[in-house]
């Protein structure tokens, strides 16, 4: 059950930050 919430909320919080770091360095980083 928990790895099931995990796999739904990871992708959401690593491209909120992916976001915020790309936008702060000005380039997306891989």
């Amino acid at each position: 059950m928990r790895k099931l919430i995990l796999a739904f909320l990871l992708p959401k919080v690593v491209s909120y930050l992916r976001r915020r770091y790309a936008g702060r360095s000005g380039r997306p980083t891989a």
